[in-house]
């Protein structure tokens, strides 16, 4: 008789333990929120970025020392704030520069007096909008000082060229400290 009541037991406990698992399948075996959301609302542009930032944010993070500065040339200002790194000028966003384009030189002359670490530029994968800016000034600042690095979720990302000066002065540093 013994051995009929472990087993019974032991059936209940195996028919206990599936329910449990069959029941709480939906919760383990869903899709997280970020799957979800990436699922639902990859077809607008503007969703996807949201969506994106916080993982380029985390690229920019983890590449640039916590005192760097960064510019993101385009409207995801949130990358700032995500990354923890500070911009170089005030304009932190593109659209000022068509109510404006005088704008345009006063941010690159920020950007020439403290050259960023990295440039995100989102401004060229906007939408096609009925009016814009000459972005020709920022394309020629980035050809003579950042090294193009890739499309990086929704952007391009460059890095700031090393000049020979800073080459030559690292290579000092670092001589000197190996003696």
């Amino acid at each position: 008789m013994a051995p009929r009541r472990v087993a019974v037991y032991g059936l209940l406990i195996a028919a206990s333990a599936a329910g449990t698992v069959l029941l709480n399948a939906q919760v383990y075996l869903h899709p997280s929120v970020k799957e979800e959301n990436l699922a639902v609302l990859t077809n607008d542009y503007q969703d996807y970025w949201y969506l994106a930032s916080p993982a380029l944010a985390q690229y920019v993070a983890d590449n640039t020392s916590p005192d760097a500065r960064i510019y993101n040339l385009g409207f995801q200002s949130e990358l700032y704030f995500y990354s923890d790194r500070r911009s170089p000028t005030r304009y932190m966003f593109d659209h000022l520069f068509v109510a404006d384009g005088g704008l345009v030189e006063a941010a690159l002359r920020d950007l020439e007096e403290k050259p960023p670490v990295l440039i995100i530029d989102s401004a060229r994968y906007s939408p096609a909008r009925a009016y814009g800016y000459d972005r020709a000034p920022f394309d020629r600042f980035l050809a003579q000082r950042y090294q193009y690095l890739g499309k990086l979720y929704y952007a391009d990302v460059y890095r700031l060229k090393e000049s020979p000066t800073a080459r030559f002065h690292r290579k000092v540093i670092s001589l000197g400290e190996a003696s």
